[in-house]
């Protein structure tokens, strides 16, 4: 059993696509301003052969954070929030039941994860408003093998900003371990949802549908 707290100072200076990045729908604000601030966490975590579990409380204070809105021209862009917070809990749960058992089942773990947060910042217009989903959870199996890794993940996100629709995307991962070096193939969004990553309901932009990946690694 242990307790932890931490405190970090953040730096960020704004992208080269953060200011000049252009295309029918989106243009960069080549008048931002670098984003700084402080964030804190303080919890539990919990190590058994069986269960792992870790719950934090957080707190993320920030100045001039670098946001996306949609213009009035309906073009979407960048902007500085004058005053960003963002404040709640997040957790993480491993089981493996099977753990004392011989056999492929002892392999086999299942997880949860999730927060439940507050993001708000100022928007364009100086005005206190949601600006990330206060939700979201993930379910995970897992077999870790010798020779074979395989990981699906179900992850949701809830309570979104600017009245998004929820979503539920799925992701799949899996190793394999040669002689020499690794094989590696992994689906991200497997059923092929529409992801919306952000804008409004009357203007949505969208993250990648489902993505294949193949490759082969050696590690040093």
């Amino acid at each position: 059993l242990h307790l932890f707290a931490n405190a970090g100072k953040a730096f960020r200076a704004p992208s080269f696509n953060d200011q000049y990045y252009s295309t029918a729908t989106r243009v960069g604000n080549p008048d931002l301003e670098p984003e700084e601030g402080w964030s804190y966490e303080a919890g539990v975590k919990y190590d058994h052969p069986a269960v792992q579990l870790r719950v934090a409380l957080f707190l993320m204070k920030f100045e001039d954070k670098i946001l996306s809105y949609e213009r009035d021209d309906g073009m979407n862009s960048y902007y500085n929030a004058g005053d960003y917070e963002n404040q709640g809990v997040e957790w993480q749960l491993i089981l493996a039941p099977f753990h004392d058992t011989q056999g492929l089942w002892k392999n086999i773990s299942f997880s949860a994860r999730g927060f439940v947060a507050n993001p708000k910042a100022d928007d364009s217009d100086g005005i206190l408003t949601q600006v990330g989903p206060r939700v979201q959870t993930a379910f995970g199996v897992k077999y870790l093998g010798r020779l074979l890794t395989l990981n699906i993940d179900v992850i949701n996100l809830n309570d979104r900003e600017d009245d998004l629709e929820s979503e539920i995307t799925v992701n799949l991962y899996s190793r394999y371990q040669l002689p020499v070096g690794a094989l590696t193939f992994s689906v991200d969004n497997l059923f092929d949802e529409e992801v919306v990553t952000g804008g409004s309901t009357t203007s949505e932009y969208y993250g990648l549908g489902r993505l294949i990946k193949a490759g082969y690694e050696i590690r040093f």
